[in-house]
C-alpha cells in the first residue's frame, strides 16, 4: 500500500487546496498538430484539447521531440504535468524545462503524438464536506463526530465535544438544541450519555461548501479554504482529512484522504 501524503498548514496563516476530481474510466486523447519550445516551454497545438487549466496531462507518440513523451505507456504518476490554457487549441507544460541533463534544448517536433488527459467529473449539482479526525477508523469501529445543532441524531451515535476529548452518546433519539452540550444530558429531544468505553477516532474539524470549500465547475474545481483565524485555533497537530463529494442523487465519493499536520509559524 503506498504511504499516506501529508498536507502541511502552518497555524496562524491562510492555507487553500485546489482539488481536481478526475474520472479514473474516461481517457480523453486529443492529437497534437505542432510544438513551439520559442516561448521557453513546450506550447502544443492540440485542436479543442477541453483540457481545464491546471489539469494534468501527458504526452505520447510525438516524433521529433521525444523527450516530451511518458516514459511508460500507460502514463504513470512522474508522466503528467500541470496544464497551462493559452486558448481552446493550445496549451503549454510551463513547469518543463526543455533542454537534456547537458542544457541541450530538445530537437524540434516533427509529427505525430497525443495529449492524454482524464476527463474532468462534471460537478454541477454537487456539495462537498471536509473532516479531520485524530486518525482513520478502522473496520467496524464508529467516528464520534462534532456535535451538530440542529441535527437528528439516533440512538448509539457518538460526538465528541469542544474538548476534543470528551465522548458522549447518544442514548435517546432526537433532534439536538441550539447550545453544545459540556456533559451528558438533555440536548434538544436528544438525551447524551457518558460513552466511558469508547475508542475509535474522533473529529477534530469539519468544513462543507456553506463556509470554505468552494465548489468551481466551469474550472472543474474544488478549493478548501483554511483561514488564518482557523488554522491559529487549532489546538491538535497531527491529523487525517477527507474530503468527499455528494452528488444530487446523495452518492458519496472520497476525492481526498491524507495525513495532515500543523506546523508552528515562525512570524506572527
Amino acid at each position: 500500500m503506498a504511504e499516506m501524503k501529508e498536507r502541511v498548514i502552518k497555524r496562524g496563516k491562510t492555507f487553500s487546496l485546489i482539488v481536481r476530481w478526475e474520472n479514473a474510466d474516461l481517457i480523453v486523447r486529443k492529437p497534437i498538430t505542432a510544438i513551439s519550445l520559442a516561448f521557453g516551454a513546450p506550447r502544443l497545438t492540440v485542436a479543442g484539447h477541453g483540457a481545464p487549466a491546471g489539469w494534468r496531462a501527458a504526452v505520447n507518440r510525438v516524433n521529433g521531440m521525444k523527450q516530451i513523451n511518458s516514459a511508460s505507456i500507460p502514463p504513470n504518476e512522474d508522466d503528467y504535468h500541470a496544464v497551462t490554457v493559452i486558448d481552446s487549441n493550445t496549451i503549454e507544460f510551463n513547469e518543463i524545462d526543455p533542454v537534456d541533463d547537458n542544457g541541450k534544448e530538445w530537437p524540434a517536433y516533427t509529427d505525430g503524438g497525443f495529449l492524454q488527459y482524464n476527463a474532468p467529473v462534471d460537478l454541477a449539482g454537487y456539495t462537498a464536506r471536509l473532516s479531520i479526525c485524530d486518525r482513520p477508523a478502522k473496520k467496524g469501529e464508529k467516528t464520534a463526530h462534532l456535535w451538530q445543532a440542529s441535527t437528528a441524531y439516533a440512538a448509539g451515535q457518538f460526538i465528541v465535544l469542544a474538548d476534543l476529548e470528551t465522548v458522549l452518546v447518544c442514548s435517546v433519539s432526537g433532534t439536538s438544541g441550539s447550545v453544545q452540550p459540556t456533559s451528558p444530558g438533555v440536548d434538544g429531544s436528544v438525551t447524551w450519555a457518558a460513552a466511558t468505553a469508547f475508542s475509535g477516532p474522533k473529529e477534530y474539524w469539519r468544513m462543507t461548501d456553506a463556509d470554505g470549500i468552494a465548489i468551481d465547475n466551469a474550472n472543474k474545481t474544488t478549493t478548501i479554504t483554511v483561514e488564518a483565524s482557523e488554522s491559529e485555533s487549532f489546538s491538535w497537530t497531527v491529523g487525517v482529512w477527507e474530503l468527499e463529494m455528494v452528488s444530487p442523487t446523495n452518492k458519496v465519493t472520497r476525492t481526498l484522504f491524507e495525513r495532515v499536520r500543523i506546523s508552528e509559524e515562525v512570524t506572527t
